[in-house]
């Protein structure tokens, strides 16, 4: 038997050991515990936000490359994989590190992806090219491809992983096939235009939204028929209607099946139904174009991505209310909640902050408080300048009164091309303003008086188009616009041959009137010559882009000027004094409402009215790759493809002058690109200087030199 003593002496040593072995406990229950996150892609930007849901706050971002669309997790939980639009890649990233593992290429606009129970395979539906490829995840690359129905947009595996079901936008059905041999099994036309599905684990039911259906069809997937139409309340007179007239997108199950999540992305809500009964038991308001959902494994939250917002919204599943509003990166779409398995994020954690770092990049505050730099502070000679500043002052055009209304009627008599119908303005006299890494490095005259910039209005044109396209409303440069545009303007068997390349090219060849002006009007190689093939010539015509104008408000079925506004001219901080025209005579009805088609020009008076110093920022958004402090606003795919030259008219691309080989302006670089008017006016951007010049009112012939002189005063040992 032991005394007291000896006890009190065993004890203080045994309590050491128990709290030693309970700390040993708690680290490894602590390393034994999962982490619950939510992975949001961010469609009109280049990364995945990354969301804890214990704290609801944002905990890292990863770079994947522009556009990233599908998310999916291996069978473990420990890669994730990324389908990116805008480089046409799934991508394999660590979830322990975040770090890309992999990359490989797939088919045109790769949508939502799914896997084998197995992991060893991923189904990529690519939406331009109405096939799934298959990747391999071992070999890492594509290495079958099954063809589809057109626009194929969702994959998803079954809970056995024995079957692969495909929702399809334009070919309006679910394509079933077996995950084992890729063979079609069965086809189901549950209503047009199919979005989002939520299997039943047994495959009994799917529940399915449809674009045009503002609430959501029941499957029964053994009949292989829709057995029941459930639909949410209507909507309010007034509605802002999504693209492709997209009432319902997003819907989930709750893990346990017994309720059933759905998005009303036209009425910013989420609807929340019984399961099997289907009875609503909730509505809950959430942001703008509610997208999709996801649940979290233990289906304690729900979490949807509000489109138009740039924010997720999480809800507590047990008291329908909204918990969290997270902001994410731009236009947010697939979101994906995992259950990470217990391992060390310790080694991530930095990597992920530096990641989320955002890059050294000087963007303009909105308002007047541009910062100034001089110009040896960013590596340019300040004497070289300002004798380029000079120079510009002494050349103003003389070809353009004080009023360019009285210009456009001597010109419009001349070339017999009828009267004046837009708006005109009393012009400014020249003014410039030049931008090097961002910040101002000169400026003279009043660079904030909104001014008519005649055919600088085509770039914008071009700029609607490019949105449309990064938005999937137009699959392809090289679809004919009769594909979309039903107005009559495509119907002769000459216009319905015309692709939207050859529109932007002004190599369509396009025949026709319209706002009371005959394309021959503007016929500059000759009114009576013999009209080409679309695409075998080109030819500057200002009715052809007017009707490029009224096609791309016939896709987006909005004004341009309201598309443009709240696409880039509000995110780049652009002021309201810039407004854009269209005729007198240049309405159509849209939607039962009266709409304005714009014109791309000023030659008969209208077009885009802008300061300087917004046109400035237009230029300096597509001299950084159509990104704007973080967000990107236009693809860097589509500018690429607005300043490719275009093969008859090298130093003409998208509706941006280019100047290849140096041509246009000599001792600049071939890289440069131009929006340039009558004026003249402009907008110059010089990728390989950083550079963005914007001159107005400036004699044409003297250009070249103004800008030779302007770029000759970077100093070449700075480099950019």
């Amino acid at each position: 038997m032991y005394d007291d003593g000896t006890m009190n002496r065993l004890k203080a040593p045994l309590a050491l050991v128990l709290l030693f072995a309970a700390a040993a406990t708690s680290g490894a229950d602590d390393r034994l515990k999962s982490t619950t996150l939510v992975y949001v892609t961010n469609s009109k930007g280049d990364d995945v936000t990354v969301i804890d849901v214990a704290s609801m706050k944002v905990v890292s971002t990863i770079k994947v490359g522009e556009n990233p669309h599908g998310v999916i997790a291996s069978p473990d939980k420990r890669t994730l994989y990324v389908s990116v639009e805008g480089t046409d890649e799934l991508i394999a990233l660590d979830t322990a590190t975040n770090n890309i593992l992999w990359r490989t290429h797939v088919g045109r606009a790769p949508n939502e992806v799914s896997i084998t129970s197995d992991g060893r395979f991923v189904f990529v539906p690519c939406r331009n090219d109405a096939t799934i490829d298959v990747v391999d995840t071992a070999a890492k690359k594509v290495v079958d491809r099954i063809k589809v129905p057109q626009m194929p947009h969702n994959t998803y595996t079954s809970a056995d992983g024995r079957h692969l079901y495909l929702g399809s936008m334009a070919g309006s059905r679910i394509s079933i096939f077996d995950t084992s041999t890729r063979k079609l099994v069965a086809e189901i036309a549950p209503g047009n235009w199919v979005r989002p599905i939520a299997l039943r684990r047994d495959e009994s039911l799917a529940y399915v939204a449809l674009s045009a259906l503002h609430g959501f069809a029941v499957v029964d997937l053994k009949k292989r028929e829709v057995i029941r139409r459930v639909e949410m309340p209507a909507l309010p007179s007034g509605t802002q209607i999504p693209p492709y007239e997209t009432l319902t997108h997003g819907l989930a199950l709750t893990p346990d099946e017994r309720e059933l999540y759905v998005t009303s992305m036209a009425g910013k809500a989420i609807y929340v139904f019984s399961v099997p009964e289907l009875n609503q038991l909730a509505k809950i308001d959430v942001g703008r174009f509610p997208n999709w959902i996801t649940v979290s494994p233990d289906g304690r939250f729900v979490f949807v991505s509000n489109q138009l917002d740039d924010t997720v919204s999480a809800i507590d599943t047990r008291t329908k209310k909204v918990v969290a509003t997270i902001p994410v990166g731009h236009e947010p779409k697939r979101l994906l909640a995992v259950e990470i398995p217990a391992q060390s994020r310790k080694d991530a954690e930095p990597q992920a902050r530096q990641q989320s770092k955002p890059p050294s990049v000087y963007y303009p505050p909105r308002g007047d408080n541009w910062e100034r730099r001089r110009p040896e502070d960013v590596g340019m000679d300040g004497a070289k300048l300002e004798d380029a500043m000079n120079f510009a002052k002494t050349i103003e055009t003389q070809a353009f009164s004080k009023d360019p209304l009285e210009s456009l009627v001597k010109r419009a008599a001349s070339e017999r091309s009828g009267e004046i119908i837009g708006p005109t303005k009393e012009r400014a006299p020249i003014n410039v303003v030049v931008l090097r890494r961002g910040y101002i490095v000169a400026e003279f005259g009043d660079t904030t008086r909104a001014d008519m910039s005649f055919s600088v209005a085509k770039s914008f044109v071009s700029t609607t188009v490019g949105l449309a396209y990064d938005r999937g409303l137009i699959q392809s440069m090289d679809e004919p616009v009769a594909n979309y545009v039903k107005d009559g303007g495509y119907a002769s068997a000459h216009n319905a041959k015309i692709t939207w390349r050859q529109s932007l090219q002004q190599t369509s060849e396009w025949e026709g009137t319209l706002w009371d002006k005959p394309d021959t009007f503007d016929r500059r190689r000759g009114r009576d010559r013999q009209l080409q093939d679309p695409g075998a010539f080109w030819e500057y015509n200002d009715v052809r882009v007017n009707r490029v104008a009224l096609s791309s408000l016939r896709v987006w079925k909005r004004a341009l000027p309201a598309v443009l506004k709240e696409r880039i001219m509000d995110p780049i901080g652009a002021t309201d004094t810039w407004v854009w025209n269209g005729y007198r005579n240049s309405d159509v009805m849209i939607g039962g409402k009266q709409v304005k088609s714009v014109s791309g020009g000023g030659h008969w008076g209208g077009g885009i009215w802008i300061s300087s110093r917004d046109l400035a920022r237009f230029g300096y958004l597509f001299l950084r790759g159509g990104k704007w402090n973080g967000r990107q606003l236009i693809s860097e795919k589509w500018i690429a493809m607005a300043t490719t030259p275009c093969p008859l008219k090298p130093d003409y691309g998208y509706m941006w002058w280019l100047n290849t080989e140096q041509k246009m302006y000599p001792g600049v670089p071939a890289a440069s690109f131009t929006a340039l008017g009558a004026g003249t006016n402009i907008c110059f951007v010089d990728p390989e200087h950083d550079l963005v010049v914007v001159v107005r009112w400036v004699d044409n012939g003297k250009l070249p030199e103004l800008l030779r002189r302007i770029v000759s005063s970077v100093r070449t040992a700075e480099g950019n």
